[in-house]
């Protein structure tokens, strides 16, 4: 684990310094009978995600870390946002590679995606958010892993 702690530090640092929106989460993990069906995994996520630069479509880069061990990712890809007067829609797409799976997920390195809704006020922002992650059927054994979260963020 402290391996992984260390990858991920090295990962965001370069990354921290042009990152324009920060984000942490807390998330229920393993969702019960939503794309992934029945629940496998325990525990709650906390999250940490950055964005990058202004406008509609964003680079994003971001992990969550699982508090009984289970699947733990680390996660890149495109955000695309809109907003209007204090509330915002994201939508994402990317990839991830995941740690410590108990489910069937089929490949090391998943597709991502997510949703979020939320509220912005001055540099600040609070949102609940959809995440889901699979190997979309590309390979026999695709369970999925759907996570529902709150997340709060805050702009540079």
């Amino acid at each position: 684990m402290k391996k992984i702690l260390l990858m991920i530090g090295l990962l965001f640092l370069p990354v921290l310094v042009c990152a324009t929106d920060m984000v942490v989460g807390l998330h229920y993990h393993d969702v019960n009978n939503l794309f992934s069906g029945r629940k496998v995994e325990r525990g709650a996520d906390l999250g940490l995600e950055v964005l990058l630069g202004d406008g509609v479509v964003r680079p994003h880069l971001g992990f969550t870390s699982n508090s009984n061990r289970e699947t733990s990712k680390i996660y890149s890809g495109i955000t695309f946002s809109t907003t209007r007067p204090g509330v915002f829609v994201c939508l994402s797409v990317g990839g991830g590679i995941h740690f410590n799976s108990v489910r069937h997920l089929g490949s090391k390195v998943l597709i991502r995606l997510s949703t979020e809704v939320g509220y912005s006020f001055d540099n600040s922002r609070v949102s609940l958010i959809l995440d889901h992650i699979s190997n979309a059927d590309l390979f026999e054994n695709n369970d999925g892993l759907d996570i529902i979260g709150f997340r709060y963020g805050w702009r540079f």
